[in-house]
């Protein structure tokens, strides 16, 4: 659709190059290939949002673990591990 110019008023043109880009052999960033993986993904996620009890069980835990990964403690671990430093506060 998007090479057909669905989604640009009918110009063909549009957006060719950018399909051409991604669908060329030898695409340096696989774009797309893990496209299905991805859509399958969604399907799952789309289902889910569907029951709100179980989406916002997953979400409020998705949100309480995500502490661990927080920037300052990575930056935290820089600094101790590869940096050999500690920190002044």
């Amino acid at each position: 659709m998007i090479r057909n110019g669905a989604f640009a008023r009918g110009d063909n043109d549009y957006a060719r190059h950018l399909v051409d880009r991604l669908t060329a052999d030898g695409e340096p960033f696989l774009v797309l290939a893990d496209f299905a993986a991805y859509c399958e993904a969604q399907d799952r996620v789309d289902a889910l949002y569907r029951k709100p009890e179980g989406w916002s069980r997953r979400t409020v835990l998705n949100t309480v673990s995500m502490g661990p990964f927080s920037s300052d403690r990575s930056v935290r671990e820089y600094a101790e591990r590869i940096w050999k430093i500690r920190s002044v506060m």
